[in-house]
């Protein structure tokens, strides 16, 4: 097994224009929420089990009530004095939207001159894109900016660390759904078809070229955050369970019957994981994944005082 140091992160010849888009809650154009539930896509819903549908949590085995976590209780010290919260989707190893997306949040900070701002990541910062690695070397900081951060789990983000724990059993449904690509932006040589001989050298591999603060970085993912009337989740909430009985895994794998549900949750959840071609707003729900690998554009909602709006920065045409 071929392992080499993964590559430092070079800054691309022409850097992502940043697109700056406002969209006013009370001020939203008449049909725009149902066209953009339209818009939703399901094409990776088979990725926990490869060539089956998505788990739930039965089929993942659902954990006993004393596991279960009270999402009302997701808050964190950062959040505690913010006056502003600035979510940011999946960016799926696209270091250069990330870099583009730092600098335009930095640039609606000094311009709103906003206080407190706090930066919360939606998870799914790996896989699919070219450069995993990289964006969780940038993500692991330090930043010198004063911006509080908090960085929450995605579905990627589990089935890598699964696939450290379990990689015979993990291993086919993550390379399928982008894990070669987190895997050869650490630099590891990957069979183009991995046999079962395959995935303990691999596991080993990846161990190997994982520095530790990329560990700790995965160990230290959380599974939500509430700031005053939201709550910011990667996936979404089971809608059959009450807020004090919600599995963990749903909080990073669930999708249906969350995202048809018109369940009033108390709080607007604001989400990625499903791909939309523009950011859903529905009444208990705003999704903003726009699948940043593959269409180059990677979103952020802006929750503030004044309500909600986003930012968008996209690659070079």
């Amino acid at each position: 097994m071929r392992v080499m140091p993964f590559p430092a992160y070079e800054e691309p010849d022409h850097r992502p224009a940043g697109i700056a888009l406002e969209y006013l809650a009370e001020a939203r154009p008449a049909g725009r929420e149902e066209t953009s539930r339209a818009s939703e896509h399901r094409g990776d819903e088979d990725y926990p089990c490869a060539g089956g549908p998505a788990p739930t949590t039965a089929m993942a085995g659902l954990p006993p009530e004393d596991e279960m976590i009270d999402v009302t209780t997701l808050s964190s010290p950062e959040a505690a004095d913010a006056t502003a919260v600035y979510a940011v989707a999946d960016i799926h190893g696209r270091r250069d939207l990330l870099d583009a997306m730092e600098r335009a949040i930095a640039a609606d900070i000094a311009e709103t001159r906003t206080e407190r701002p706090l930066i919360c990541y939606l998870g799914d910062y790996i896989d699919r894109g070219p450069q995993s690695a990289q964006v969780i070397e940038r993500l692991c900081g330090p930043f010198t900016d004063g911006v509080a951060r908090v960085f929450l789990k995605g579905n990627h983000e589990d089935r890598m660390i699964d696939f450290l724990d379990a990689p015979e059993r993990n291993g086919p449904s993550w390379i399928k759904f982008g894990g070669r690509e987190a895997l050869e932006s650490y630099g590891l040589d990957v069979p183009a078809a991995p046999g079962d001989d395959d995935w303990l050298p691999l596991r080993d591999a990846l161990r190997a070229a994982l520095p530790a603060r990329h560990l700790a970085f995965l160990g230290d993912l959380r599974l939500g955050l509430v700031w005053r009337d939201y709550l910011l989740v990667h996936a979404g909430l089971d809608p059959e369970k009450p807020l004090a009985l919600q599995a963990p895994h749903d909080l990073m794998w669930i999708r249906e019957p969350f995202l048809s549900s018109e369940r009033d949750w108390g709080f607007t959840i604001v989400h990625g994981h499903v791909i939309v071609d523009e950011p859903v707003f529905r009444a208990n729900r705003i999704g903003i994944d726009t699948g940043a690998y593959q269409s180059g554009r990677l979103t952020c909602l802006v929750i503030a005082e004044g309500g909600t709006r986003l930012i968008q920065v996209a690659s070079p045409a």
